[in-house]
């Protein structure tokens, strides 16, 4: 039994020397989502990276976090120290985060990536969700 317990111990503290090990991925790889929980299936995230790299050429790495309220999500992002490039908040929060000034607007390049995406139904009925000052903060992506 000791030698059992003896290689579990060499065996954690050889796989925690070389985690650190692992090459950090550069920021401007990496698409930060965070998003309600289950609001996005199992593997939309891997497919999603499969698809950048054959339409682009580029490797992306997505970082998806869930939250349970709209009231932890806005915690989290307003206490500072995070940087989503996505959240997914309902329309009332957007309004108070626009509000706050805890969200930024989004380019215009992105704008007219998602007008050309996204069906004339849902750009007719549902988006932008908030502008301000000229910019857009807001899109909906489901309905």
């Amino acid at each position: 039994m000791k030698k059992l317990l003896i290689l579990a111990l060499v065996l954690a503290l050889a796989l925690g020397t070389f985690a650190g090990c692992a090459p950090k991925i550069p920021r401007d790889q990496v698409l930060r989502v965070y998003n309600w929980q289950d609001y996005i299936g199992d593997g939309v995230a891997e497919d999603f990276e499969a698809h950048y790299f054959e339409k682009y050429g580029e490797t992306i790495h997505v970082q998806y976090e869930t939250f349970d309220t709209n009231e932890i999500m806005n915690a989290k992002i307003t206490k500072g120290g995070e940087d989503y490039d996505v959240a997914c908040p309902s329309d009332y929060m957007i309004e108070k985060m626009l509000t706050e000034g805890s969200i930024q607007p989004i380019s215009e390049e992105v704008v007219e990536k998602y007008n050309q995406a996204v069906p004339d139904f849902i750009l007719d009925n549902f988006a932008p969700v908030a502008t301000k000052d000229g910019e857009t903060y807001a899109a909906g992506y489901t309905w």
